[in-house]
């Protein structure tokens, strides 16, 4: 979802740098979904408060995408 282009002085310095672009696209692509998840829960607080806590499985979904995206970050340095 995310085109990350890295500048050529960041990629000389990375063993692998497409994986490491691989890996922040899928960082911000959690951090998304995890902002939407927030977004969700702050409507919920206020048209249902009993609910607020349902869609906690969106941000543990995408914390484990963000999880997952610093992994790749990480070997690919």
């Amino acid at each position: 979802m995310w085109n990350v282009e890295l500048k050529p002085e960041i990629k000389r310095g990375l063993k692998d740098p497409d994986r490491f672009a691989k890996g922040m696209g899928y960082a911000y692509l959690g951090m998304m979904i995890v902002m939407c998840g927030v977004v969700f829960m702050l409507f919920l607080f206020f048209a249902r408060p009993e609910h607020v806590l349902r869609p906690s499985w969106i941000l543990a979904l995408g914390f484990i995408i963000v999880g997952w995206g610093e992994y790749q970050k990480f070997k690919g340095r």
